[in-house]
């Protein structure tokens, strides 16, 4: 039994002060009833603590171990599993917590489930590189009149348009312009949507503009800043315009969608009661497709405000999704809260997943996969965000040496 020691803060984090109490309590009398050997105490506590908080990997471990200890084999290998889904790089079968299980076939196959989600997988192509020697990049959006890219910077708090080979500042030097989160299009209006938020690792930060974060409208044709306000406490992430002069925002860090207007902002849909890390967001017909990144993924119709959780049906990890794109009846999930990173496209049908294929996995020791977009039937997403290259709060652009700098990989790969 390896979690025991695992920071109580990082197994809290993204609950309420009440969770965070329950969770502690039951955390506790679980950690209790193992060193005292009592089991069946253990499971049930730990069974409770993982209600509070799914899909958090040293749970799931430890209710794996849970139900071995209690002899419920079946259950044991089906936690298991969905812990070697999120996290596949512990060697499980030097923890004599599981001796109970050697012979047991389904077990020893998880072995194959292992090797198949550690294989390195590149099914993508390269469409261009930009170094990150000083920007570390986040955002993209595509002008399909034009035919360029538009990408935000999360530490230099920029945005860029690529074109013709060459990336040119776009938008900089903007006082309430932060770590650039969501970029979107409004074709209508061939304006540019902007979604910030101050985050410790850009330049300026300060605490007095923690939970803040910024909306702009940028004329595509001349650069110009059309509007721009203030969201006073709100962390503002993934964007998507809704072609109609308004767009959608996620936040976070209080698990609420804002509508974003010219002239200002409302919220949308405030669903704090029901998810814990609102993350990615994208539109399919009358229906949000959104991730939380703990629990899964999710459809909110536009009208009724009804949330739909989709079954991963034991096909993927349901923690870690970030970014996510809706194709036809597949999701696009960038996974980068798993071990390894993956980008996945996932079939769905009535909320349930059927198929899954592997679009890159393990493909790179540096940076995360973050968001994309869709041009037709092609997919372009970034590969290689620089998330991991922050050093006591400090952006290091160098992978060893100053020969070897981090780049940007923006990738394509065609939807079949």
């Amino acid at each position: 039994m390896r979690h025991f020691v695992l920071i109580f803060l990082i197994l809290c984090s993204q609950l309420s002060f009440g969770q965070m109490d329950s969770l502690r309590t039951y955390y506790q009398l679980s950690v209790e009833a193992y060193k005292a050997g009592e089991y069946s105490a253990f499971l049930k506590y730990t069974v409770r603590a993982n209600e509070i908080r799914p899909n958090h990997p040293a749970l799931a471990y430890n209710l794996a171990s849970a139900y071995a200890m209690n002899a419920q084999k079946k259950e044991a290998v089906n936690a298991l599993s969905a812990f070697l889904r999120m996290n596949a790089s512990l060697d499980y079968q030097q923890d004599t917590d599981f001796d109970s299980l050697k012979r047991y076939e389904p077990y020893e196959k998880l072995s194959e489930q292992v090797a198949e989600s550690t294989k390195k997988m590149i099914n993508y192509d390269l469409a261009f590189s930009l170094s990150q020697k000083k920007d570390h990049y986040e955002s993209i959006t595509y002008d399909e009149n034009s035919g360029a890219f538009f990408l935000g910077t999360i530490n230099t708090r920029r945005i860029l348009r690529y074109e013709n080979g060459m990336a040119k500042e776009f938008l900089a030097d903007e006082p309430q312009l932060y770590s650039v989160m969501g970029l979107d299009i409004d074709r209508r209006s061939n304006m540019l949507w902007v979604g910030s938020a101050a985050l410790p690792e850009m330049q300026g930060y300060a605490d007095t503009l923690q939970n803040m974060s910024s909306v702009f409208g940028i004329d595509l044709t001349t650069g110009m800043v059309k509007f721009s306000y203030l969201i006073p406490e709100a962390t503002l992430g993934d964007l998507i315009s809704l072609d109609k002069g308004t767009a959608l925002a996620t936040d976070g860090a209080r698990n609420k969608i804002y509508e974003l207007r010219p002239d200002g902002f409302s919220i949308f849909a405030d669903l704090s009661g029901a998810l814990l890390n609102l993350q990615g967001l994208s539109k399919s017909g009358d229906q949000l497709l959104i991730s939380d990144y703990l629990t899964g993924l999710y459809s909110l119709d536009l009208k009724s405000k009804s949330l739909k959780k989709f079954s991963a049906n034991n096909l993927y990890s349901e923690k870690g999704t970030d970014g996510l794109l809706s194709y036809q009846d597949h999701i696009i999930s960038f996974q980068n809260g798993t071990q390894p990173k993956r980008v996945a496209c996932i079939r769905f049908d009535e909320h349930k997943a059927e198929q899954v294929k592997i679009i890159e996995q393990n493909s790179s020791p540096k940076g995360e996969p973050t968001q994309g977009l869709i041009v037709g039937d092609t997919l372009y997403y970034l590969a290689t965000s620089a998330w991991d290259a922050y050093e006591d709060g400090k952006y290091q652009s160098d992978l060893a040496t100053d020969l070897e700098i981090r780049k940007l990989d923006l990738v394509q790969f065609l939807i079949e």
